[in-house]
């Protein structure tokens, strides 16, 4: 991927709502993001399949505090854009949002999808 400083692998938690607390540690950044008038919080708080370091001066959308690879709002982001990279715009996650929509059993994945080709124009 063009600009992605690294990729780490992370232990999937397909139950994290199960936890006593109900938190997975997903957190949005950049909270003036134009993806928010698209994205609900509940759209991105699910699992997710590592963590990425974006390249400087992409934008983090969201990351998780629960994890242990150093600061988590640069080196623990689960989604962001990269408009730095290349000439086009990079939306880059580790959620699956595609594959769980069309299983049709996890809700927030097809929140996550629609709001994603919502914001970048495509009609759904």
């Amino acid at each position: 991927m063009p600009g992605l400083g690294a990729l780490t692998p992370a232990e999937v938690n397909f139950w994290w709502w199960r936890l006593p607390d109900g938190d997975n540690g997903v957190r949005r950044a950049a909270e003036d993001h134009e993806a928010w008038a698209h994205l609900t919080p509940r759209a991105v708080r699910w699992h997710y399949h590592g963590l990425l370091t974006p390249p400087p001066g992409a934008t983090v959308l969201a990351y998780t505090d629960h994890e242990t690879a150093g600061d988590p709002a640069t080196e623990q982001v689960r989604l962001y854009e990269d408009r730095v990279s290349t000439p086009g715009r990079l939306l880059v996650t580790t959620m699956d949002p595609v594959y769980h929509h069309g299983s049709r059993f996890m809700p927030g994945a097809t929140q996550l999808l629609l709001g994603l080709l919502r914001w970048t124009g495509v009609k759904s």
